[in-house]
């Protein structure tokens, strides 16, 4: 399993629309019903993935998520839109976020405290993605017609999928009853015809757009070196500490990645092209030098953080694709970093 945790964009949006939802239907069928879970405050559908060795996740464990949840929110500068939950029993899973419809997915081992402790810190990096997801639906032009998509493929999943999941959680051997069968039956042929035309029309959205989403959402993508900076940083402030992001990785053995800290010194020279570490050399005068002044009041820390890097990413991409160095240079002038 790969040590980082982030964006997950590597393969065709309607791809990813099969993705999502065939295994979740799949999962509905063959598993039982509390493996997927319904009526919950900030997300609309929560699938439980026991594939790992440990303890076995159950529908309640969700609250401990939800609590972490309502408290990230509450210093988010935008409201964020109920999502999909994947919570997984096999804690290699750091976690990652989808953000073609904001999912947020991580793996945990609730019988370890130090486990415990590090996926409250990466669930709090991915929330940090869906509050930078947020920014860019409100401040692109380009997002904000993928927030409309976006929402019309969920608001139709909440419709249609979520009362098939609610319908077996409440006959969990809605299988072997024929009314309850045929009644999931019809409800799935109407989300199947519903999802239609949102699959037509994200497949025409592709299509139409191949150059701008290789060049923002692509394997080497823009958005990636800004929003990985942003994540950590929703670390770093919702727990009042600069080095949390790298404290989570040391929980889990994992003593490497100096990179996601905003105090550590890094060595010199330092490149690193990842985008998780890719502006890492900045972080410590961004700390110190901009986020400490302004820290008393987070959610408009955090907008103007946003607006900072989405003005930067807009530039650059205006100016061609740039490299890491040149983000770097741009963000230090934008930061007004003194060395």
């Amino acid at each position: 399993m790969n040590k980082s945790f982030g964006l997950v964009f590597k393969m065709p949006i309607i791809l990813m629309i099969a993705f999502l939802y065939l295994p979740q239907f799949l999962i509905a069928q063959s598993l039982p019903a509390a493996d997927m879970c319904v009526d919950l405050r900030n997300f609309y559908l929560a699938t439980l993935s026991n594939s790992g060795l440990n303890r076995k996740l159950v529908c309640a464990d969700i609250e401990r998520v939800e609590l972490l949840y309502d408290r990230v929110i509450a210093i988010s500068p935008y409201s964020l839109p109920q999502s999909n939950l994947i919570l997984s029993n096999d804690n290699r899973d750091l976690g990652e976020f989808n953000l073609m419809y904001g999912t947020i997915s991580a793996g945990v081992d609730l019988n370890s405290q130090s486990d415990v402790r590090s996926q409250e810190i990466f669930l709090v990096h991915e929330i940090g993605h869906k509050i930078f997801l947020a920014a860019l639906d409100n401040r692109v032009e380009f997002f904000n017609r993928l927030r409309s998509l976006r929402e019309a493929y969920n608001n139709t999943s909440k419709a249609y999928f979520v009362p098939i999941v609610r319908r077996m959680l409440t006959n969990p051997n809605c299988q072997l009853d024929t009314e309850c069968s045929k009644h999931a039956e019809i409800e799935m042929t109407q989300f199947q015809a519903e999802t239609g035309n949102a699959r037509s029309e994200l497949k025409s959205f592709e299509n139409d757009n191949r150059t701008e989403l290789e060049a923002m959402l692509g394997r080497r993508g823009i958005v990636h070196h800004y929003t990985e900076l942003y994540g950590d940083l929703v670390a770093a402030i919702f727990f009042d500490n600069p080095d949390i992001v790298t404290l989570g990785f040391e929980l889990r053995g994992d003593k490497t990645q100096d990179c996601r800290s905003f105090i550590r010194e890094l060595p010199s020279p330092f490149n690193n092209l990842d985008p998780h570490c890719s502006i890492s050399k900045l972080r410590t005068n961004i700390w110190s030098q901009w986020v400490t002044p302004r820290i008393s009041d987070k959610p408009r820390l955090l907008k103007s953080f946003a607006d900072i890097l989405i003005d930067d990413m807009e530039s650059n991409l205006r100016n061609g694709t740039p490299d890491p160095d040149s983000i770097l240079l741009s963000l230090e002038r934008r930061f007004e970093i003194v060395k």
